[in-house]
């Protein structure tokens, strides 16, 4: 299985878009938390920008 369905699979955090925590700390913390439980070993590559915009529902722009 590639890193892009490992994502898809194991995260489970997901995005109050009405919250009060910004978007892109929601994914930041996603993100930390993936490499937190080991999800991606040290120096892998992270998925593509559109495997997480699709799986977060946001825009290139917000992600980055």
């Amino acid at each position: 299985m590639d890193q892009s369905g490992l994502l898809i699979k194991s995260l489970s955090l997901e995005i109050d878009k009405e919250g009060v925590m910004t978007i892109y700390a929601h994914i930041a913390e996603a993100i930390s938390k993936l490499l937190d439980e080991g999800e991606f070993r040290a120096g892998a590559l992270l998925p593509p920008e559109r495997v997480f915009c699709k799986h977060f529902g946001v825009s290139r722009m917000t992600l980055r």
